[in-house]
């Protein structure tokens, strides 16, 4: 592989990775992602982190791009992409070893839900950015008018939770300690609260630490050669059976209820086109003053968890996976809502209609390929 080199113009070569190379970096990106799993339930407090799992490990390249994730929580995986993203555009070159950057405002980027707090750490190199390590966990609170901040009777997001833009816990290694008052200050069981999310730095720490020595080991330009291996070699597989679904239009609706006299349809149409699968909530009712507004990106989020189940369970849940589809919701939807919508449980009701719709669509697109193989 021949490459530019990133501090001249000098045209450099590259030893192209081979396969077992590849093969060996993804298993031990895994296992570095359960490690830094395990250092966070050993350290939590709060059981939903430390015994019911609600957490998850996400490793991203330099530019956000998922390279794996781990944990039970999938949907997070996604999530964690868009913060990650979110905090390289509003913090651009400012960004340096030793930060550590929060997030957890689905209206910036950030969570599944304002609870679904998202950490996130650079990893660099030599002085160069080789990826992103972030891990999200359920906060038990995040403020706002009802005790575990999901607050069914709220007409706006100001009233469910404390939110956060992409913000920094940690500047070159130390804690801004303006923004860990802003959190003591406005949540409940705060003791607790500030030790799950220092339990969340301390497992983006040990990611961190370890994949640097990967990298290390492997050299930046071969690692990241090694990633972009990776990531075709699945974009490939994904494609291949995508190409087998048959070329066409499929629709259904989901329904979402809202006590006995609200029922809203959520009607998705699929597109299958060649390799790509475009999913399609035109028609979807307008964001309301409810707490299950969403945001496209989360519906992507579950979609993806739900489509490496059906389509992908035997290989790695990547940036290819994510790639593959294309969600497209209306503006100002309850898919994809503007403040000052509520969005307390944004992965789940609305959300979940979609989504059922949408895995209508693709149970029609294999009923119509009966060459399409099994996975």
């Amino acid at each position: 592989m021949i490459m530019a080199s990133p501090n001249s113009s000098a045209i450099v070569a590259v030893r192209e990775p081979d396969p077992i190379t590849v093969e060996v970096l993804r298993s031990r990106l895994e296992a570095i992602g359960r490690e830094a799993g395990l250092a966070i339930e050993r350290t939590a407090i709060s059981p939903v982190v430390s015994e019911t799992k609600d957490y998850s490990v996400t490793i991203s390249d330099a530019a956000g791009r998922l390279i794996t994730g781990i944990g039970y929580i999938t949907a997070h995986y996604g999530a964690s992409v868009s913060a990650v993203r979110a905090t390289m555009a509003r913090h651009g070159d400012s960004i340096a070893p030793g930060d550590v950057f929060l997030a957890n405002d689905p209206h910036n980027g950030g969570g599944l839900h304002p609870n679904d707090v998202i950490v996130q750490r650079p990893i660099f190199v030599s002085g160069q950015l080789a990826g992103w390590v972030a891990v999200s966990a359920h906060m038990m609170d995040m403020g706002g008018m009802t005790p575990g901040s999901l607050s069914p009777h709220a007409t706006e997001c100001y009233q469910e939770a404390l939110r956060f833009p992409p913000v920094r816990l940690l500047r070159r290694g130390v804690e801004e300690s303006d923004i860990w008052s802003i959190l003591r200050t406005n949540v409940r069981s705060s003791a607790l609260i500030e030790a799950d999310l220092r339990a969340l730095v301390v497992g983006c720490n040990v990611a961190v630490t370890k994949i640097e020595e990967a990298v290390e080991a492997l050299g930046l330009d071969r690692f990241s050669a090694a990633v972009a291996m990776l990531e075709q070699a699945t974009g490939d597989a994904l494609g291949s059976r995508v190409a087998a679904i048959a070329d066409g239009v499929y629709r259904s609706t989901g329904w979402l209820e809202l006590g006995e006299s609200e029922v809203y349809a959520i009607p998705c149409q699929l597109t299958v086109d060649g390799c790509r699968l475009i999913f399609d909530f035109a028609g979807c009712p307008p964001q309301l003053p409810r707490f299950f507004n969403s945001k496209p990106y989360i519906v992507q989020s579950a979609l993806a968890s739900k489509m490496h189940m059906w389509l992908a369970s035997d290989l790695p849940f990547s940036q290819a996976l994510l790639d593959l589809m294309e969600v497209q919701c209306p503006a100002r939807s309850l898919l994809n809502c503007e403040p000052p919508a509520p969005i307390g449980a944004a992965h789940m009701d609305a959300t979940g209609a979609g989504i059922s719709a949408a895995l209508q669509c693709l149970v029609l697109a294999l009923g119509a390929s009966p060459q399409a193989p099994e996975h």
